[in-house]
């Protein structure tokens, strides 16, 4: 379900800059019915804590798990593949 475990350090860009730190907490939201939001009222009440997605706090923020990376070398690898 988690790409990442509490306490893992994960590795990340921000501003122009490598910085890395542990996870201190996680957040996945699912919605049952994610495309039933036609009106304002209608993506308050079928999504009541927001989009689908899955979050992670560090000391420098809260972050998705696409610009998180396990290694040093992965996230180089990504910034070469232009994946971010």
């Amino acid at each position: 379900m988690f790409k990442f475990d509490l306490d893992q350090t994960v590795y990340l860009i921000l501003d122009n800059r490598v910085h890395s730190a542990p996870v201190l907490s996680r957040m996945l939201v699912e919605n049952h019915h994610p495309k039933w939001d036609a009106t304002k009222e209608q993506a308050q009440f079928f999504k009541r804590f927001g989009n689908c997605r899955v979050m992670y706090s560090t000391c420098h923020g809260e972050f998705s798990e696409q610009e998180l990376f396990d290694s040093r070398q992965a996230l180089a690898s990504a910034i070469i593949e232009e994946k971010i």
